[in-house]
This record gives structure tokens, C-alpha cells and sequence, in this order.
């Protein structure tokens, strides 16, 4: 992925509204967020999340995909119910709605609970 591509998506989420209320309320004991790369352990994403360090996390990922994982309680303590049952029910179109600038040649999952919405 080029540097360009990186600091575009880092820039996009890090304005993000939705998504600093997605990282604020997060119990990283349940690791309710997680972004995966491979050859990268699960335990390093989720020590630079914890230490705030979303914007070295993002600038790592060298690959073609990029994954949220919500737990269904924490979206819906953080969101009114009119909003995440439109998420849940728009899972594109939301995607499309609170992150607009990501137009990348990557994937983006948002998988809320066990269910994957998008893909």
C-alpha cells in the first residue's frame, strides 16, 4: 500500500467523529476493536491501541485489508438505538456514510458480534 494511500486513511478516521467515539468507548479487555495484518500478532495491534497509538497502528498496515470488530454491547452503549440499528441493518451504506474519504483498493469488514456485515 502506498505511503499516500496510508495517511489518507489515517486522516480519514483519525476525523472521524464516529469513530473517536467508537475508540473511547471500547473495553480493550474485550478487545471490542482489532485490526489484523498478517505475520503481525493480534497482541502488538491491540498494545498500540491501548498506549493510543492508532496513528503508528494504521501507518503498519501494509496490506490489502483493514477490519473492525465491534462487539454488539459496546456499539450499542455508545450509539443512540436509532443509529445502531441503522448501522446494523446499512452495514455498506454506513461504512460508505462515516468514513467517505476511504475509497482504497481495500477491504473493509465491520463486523458487529459474530455476524460479518461487509466485506
Amino acid at each position: 500500500m502506498a505511503k499516500d494511500a496510508t495517511a489518507d486513511i489515517v486522516h480519514a478516521l483519525n476525523d472521524s467523529p464516529l469513530f473517536q467515539r467508537l475508540l473511547a468507548g471500547l473495553d480493550y479487555q474485550r478487545v471490542g476493536l482489532q485490526l489484523h495484518r498478517r505475520g503481525r500478532a493480534e497482541q502488538e495491534y491491540t498494545a498500540l491501541l491501548r498506549a493510543g497509538k492508532l496513528h503508528d497502528l494504521l501507518t503498519g498496515l501494509q496490506q490489502q485489508e483493514f477490519v473492525i470488530r465491534i462487539d454488539l454491547e459496546t456499539w450499542d452503549r455508545i450509539n443512540t438505538p436509532e443509529e445502531a440499528a441503522w448501522m446494523k441493518a446499512h452495514p455498506l451504506e454506513a461504512v460508505r456514510k462515516y468514513w467517505p474519504q476511504i475509497e482504497m483498493p481495500l477491504r473493509v469488514k465491520l463486523r458487529l458480534g459474530a455476524r460479518l456485515l461487509l466485506s
